[in-house]
């Protein structure tokens, strides 16, 4: 019975740190695109705020990895693509 409530505890911890990354990286992709819709209007906001230097390269880096980690991850977060009509 222990075995089982360790588990448990365990896999609400996983799917805790699971939502937050998906909510950071949810996050990251508003923030980059819209930049990118400012940017289409001659404004970019990130070397606005931040200048070109590392920081603005951080943050573009930031949401690059956040745009990989929502491609591989998507079918598994989204509640319409998880369901039965999706082959997993």
């Amino acid at each position: 019975m222990k075995a089982i409530s360790k588990g448990r505890r365990k896999e609400s911890w996983n799917e805790n740190y699971m939502k937050v990354i998906h909510v950071i990286a949810f996050i990251l992709l508003a923030i980059g695109g819209l930049n990118w819709l400012f940017v289409s209007f001659g404004w970019n906001l990130v070397s606005m705020i931040f200048g070109m230097g590392m920081v603005a390269n951080f943050i573009y880096f930031l949401v690059g990895i956040a745009a990989i980690y929502e491609i591989v991850m998507h079918a598994k977060h989204c509640k319409m693509c998880a369901g039965p009509a999706v082959a997993k």
